[in-house]
């Protein structure tokens, strides 16, 4: 890969992450397609970077070309050079992101193995029952740990990780921390940011990609938050539960969905959202949005359309071309 391909590369895929960023901007809150298009973004980047590295550009061998004396004097690993430096760096980002969040999957199997089951009649019949609220019916653990919880944990091993005093909670406490990270479960969001994260590690010169992750996290932790009050019908008591929470924050990890919040804007929109649901943003933003993304996406197929099939020259026509004379009016 040339430096100019790999430039197009990057311009390609910060092209369809500003598309879908500004799609998913403008789906209005509440639609399923609002939970999809993140997916969609981080799958078609995937498949750009596949793409550009295992179905690159064919060219014709150099062994079948006769260039010119002049041309065949300059050195040929200068225009490699850029490119290799390019690639490097690239390659380097990707694998440090790439280990750090295998160290950090590591330490949460850490975390989970030095857990303690949790033996409460009261705590498991609680969960029975939001189980039977969300028909849920995988399995889950509840266990007990002082470093990480309340958290939704686990592909193959679902537990829900609680802080050593959780015997003493309410039971509206209990039925409200459930119900929020069963829904976690429910809704596939362990593996939605597992992919986000991988996709971003490659990707990780795209600052319009680690929006969209960002973006998809909030709305799938505002997701759950609709599920507790469907199911409890009392947003003024959740919201007092995750302030109360907020107030005495815990450890959190990357690849589990704690109940409060990071950042205090997040847990103040979150809020928000939970004690307005019919707020949205205007309609004329929304449209305009809509019509920007459409334009971003036209412009990203023209350049992907552009780029993915490279036409190859035979190498007769080009030690013809190579051969003639430019100038052939001054015989």
């Amino acid at each position: 890969m040339t430096s100019a391909e790999f430039t197009a590369w990057i311009v390609r895929s910060l092209a369809l992450a500003l598309a879908t960023l500004l799609a998913h901007r403008a789906c209005p809150v509440g639609r399923a397609s609002r939970a999809v298009l993140p997916l969609l973004g981080f799958a078609g980047l995937l498949a750009l970077t596949g793409h550009e590295y295992w179905h690159g550009p064919r060219l014709p061998m150099a062994s079948t070309l006769t260039l010119p004396p002049a041309l065949t004097e300059w050195p040929a690993e200068s225009a490699k050079i850029p490119a290799h430096w390019l690639a490097g760096i690239w390659l380097i980002g990707a694998a440090s992101l790439l280990s750090r969040d295998l160290l950090g999957a590591w330490r949460l199997h850490a975390v989970i193995r030095a857990s303690q089951p949790l033996i409460d009649a009261g705590w498991q019949q609680t969960l029975d029952e939001c189980r039977a609220q969300l028909g849920l019916n995988a399995t889950i653990e509840l266990r007990v740990s002082s470093i990480l919880g309340p958290a939704a944990a686990g592909l193959r091993r679902r537990v829900i990780l609680l802080p050593p005093g959780c015997p003493t909670w309410s039971e509206d406490q209990r039925r409200f921390v459930l119900l929020h990270e069963l829904a976690h479960f429910r809704h596939g969001d362990l593996v939605a940011r597992l992919f986000a994260r991988t996709v971003c590690a490659i990707q990780w010169f795209n600052p319009f990609a680690w929006t969209l992750a960002r973006r998809m996290d909030f709305d799938r932790e505002a997701a759950c938050d609709a599920a507790v009050v469907d199911q409890t019908a009392s947003p003024g008591a959740y919201a007092e539960t995750l302030l109360a929470f907020a107030r005495t924050p815990s450890p959190t990890s990357d690849f589990a969905f704690g109940f409060g919040a990071r950042r205090r804007s997040t847990l103040e929109a979150r809020i928000l959202r939970l004690l307005t649901p019919g707020v949205s943003s205007p309609s004329w933003r929304r449209h305009a949005g809509a019509l920007l993304a459409l334009g971003v996406f036209a412009a990203t197929g023209i350049l992907c359309a552009c780029s993915w099939e490279h036409p190859l020259i035979p190498a007769d026509e080009v030690n013809l071309r190579l051969s003639a004379d430019p100038f052939p009016g001054d015989r």
